[in-house]
């Protein structure tokens, strides 16, 4: 079951960095831009911590 939350949260991750990504164009101000760039940061490192838990359960550790 461990599992079928850590695929979850993995795909939840991807696409709210996609949705973030999604909503900079060239209207976009600088300050929006700066926040929704912390939010895609913040959402990187939960995907990175997910990342290691899953090389962690791979390898048995």
């Amino acid at each position: 079951m461990e599992n079928c939350k850590i695929v979850m949260d993995l795909r939840d991750g991807t696409g709210r960095i996609r949705g973030y990504s999604q909503l900079i164009s060239k209207k976009t101000r600088d300050k929006e831009i700066l926040e929704l760039t912390l939010n895609i940061m913040h959402e990187t490192r939960e995907l990175m911590k997910l990342l290691d838990r899953v090389e962690s359960e791979l390898h048995g550790n």
